[in-house]
């Protein structure tokens, strides 16, 4: 997890809680930094893209792959099996007048250095919804999505996903209504899913003083438990995770 520009591996414990046992989550360590990528994409809202290589320390314009809309650059990407995705949008004007803006997501793909095609969303949403992108295992991406005329949060995972197409299937649906602070943040949500317990935990800020980072773990029939993740100095320092499958890469 990286609050206040600090990255921290934790452990989070969801053994038993279909028994009423509580989920906890604890704190291992402070890391230095991540080693495993060695090359980024850095995005500006100009339409300028550029990769950065860690071993040469340099810098490579990407001159001749231009992204489709708008992208959401102040929402968190993902990387998943080395590309990196994204949320954008589109205003778009239909045959015979109807205009609309079109939510979809958009792929780089580092082997090619481009930018692929839109790959369609499960619904479309707005600037006042909450809209999150995650991953499972590095294997499937998923989507955290608050409409903002209901009181239901949805958790959608991709069941198929290549470089031109995605499809997605709906993961679990929960009504928000009798949950405190039931309404994530528009821009900052960060989650990640259980599929074994069918719980998604999302970390957010204390809605009252923004002072506390929080952990909430919601499932099904109404399952909620809200934990701890310490104070903040930051009351604009959102927190933020990134999934970890343990393997033999180095810290």
């Amino acid at each position: 997890m990286m609050t206040e520009y600090k990255v921290y591996l934790m452990s989070v414990n969801l053994h038993g809680i279909q028994n009423n046992v509580d989920p906890s989550i604890e704190f291992k360590c402070k890391l230095i930094s991540l080693d495993d990528s060695d090359r980024i994409v850095d995005f500006h809202p100009v339409y300028e893209t550029e990769i950065y290589n860690f071993h040469s320390d340099s810098w490579k314009n990407i001159v001749d792959s231009t992204p489709e809309g708008d992208m959401q650059y102040f929402k968190q990407g993902v990387s998943l099996k080395g590309n990196t995705y994204w949320f954008a949008r589109k205003y778009v004007i239909y045959e015979g007048g109807q205009e609309a803006w079109v939510s979809f997501l958009i792929c780089f793909d580092f082997t090619t250095e481009r930018f692929g095609p839109r790959l369609t969303l499960p619904f479309d949403y707005s600037t006042k919804e909450s809209v999150s992108l995650s991953s499972a295992r590095e294997e499937q991406l998923v989507l955290l999505y608050q409409p903002w005329f209901t009181m239901r949060m949805e958790i959608w995972v991709s069941n198929k996903i290549e470089l031109n197409a995605v499809s997605w299937i709906k993961f679990l649906e929960v009504n928000m209504i009798t949950f405190p602070h039931y309404r994530f943040s528009f821009h900052h949500v960060s989650f990640f899913i259980d599929k074994k317990n069918k719980v998604v935990v999302v970390l957010d800020k204390d809605k009252e003083t923004r002072s506390r980072n929080l952990g909430y773990f919601i499932g099904e029939d109404g399952y909620f438990k809200e934990v701890e993740l310490g104070g903040s100095r930051d009351r604009n320092g959102y927190p933020f995770v990134f999934s970890y499958v343990p393997s033999s890469v180095q810290f």
